[in-house]
């Protein structure tokens, strides 16, 4: 017999979950609330990382 106590108990406060579509949508919206457009701040972020990773292998010896 299971202990009533250690049952797990519901949570009272509905808590949305943060993945998946849930996680884009709440992007989505933040993007589209500035005005920007969605394709520029993805090629921005791609730039500055392949930049960074280009600069660090230039400057690992060897």
């Amino acid at each position: 017999m299971i202990d009533a106590a250690r049952q797990p108990q519901p949570n009272p406060i509905p808590t949305p979950s943060f993945t998946g579509d849930g996680l884009v949508a709440l992007y989505a919206a933040r993007v589209l609330d500035r005005g920007a457009d969605p394709r520029v701040l993805v090629g921005a972020s791609r730039a500055a990382r392949w930049g960074s990773d280009r600069s660090r292998a230039a400057a690992e010896p060897g």
